[in-house]
């Protein structure tokens, strides 16, 4: 285990959903990798949160799933997130997603048949 994620791991900074977030990555075979976290980390002139990037990126590929799943264009639902430690959302039209079940159901509700 690389020291990113032990820090991670022992951070009382992310949120308590990220478990199931990661879980809904490793379904799609997708990860966020330590050099994704530190590219991005490399162009804050101070030292930056690490957690909320890697949560960031987290965020960014749930998007990335539900849109490539569903079919849909940005313009077409409303999806918020917000990235502030342990106050960090997934919100797709007005649902809070925070268990891998909640991803599933939402994408069933949109996907096209």
């Amino acid at each position: 285990m690389s020291s990113l994620y032990r820090l991670i791991d022992n951070s009382n900074s992310v949120t308590y959903k990220l478990p199931e977030w990661e879980s809904i990555l490793e379904k799609y075979h997708r990860e966020v990798s330590e050099n994704d976290v530190w590219e991005i980390a490399r162009d804050y002139k101070e030292f930056p949160m690490l957690e909320n990037i890697y949560q960031m990126l987290v965020l960014h590929n749930l998007e990335d799933i539900f849109f490539n799943e569903t079919g849909l264009d940005y313009e077409c639902i409303n999806i918020f997130t917000w990235v502030n430690g342990i106050d960090t959302h997934l919100v797709i039209d007005g649902d809070d997603i925070a268990t891998y079940q909640e991803f599933i159901d939402v994408l069933g509700k949109y996907k096209k048949h």
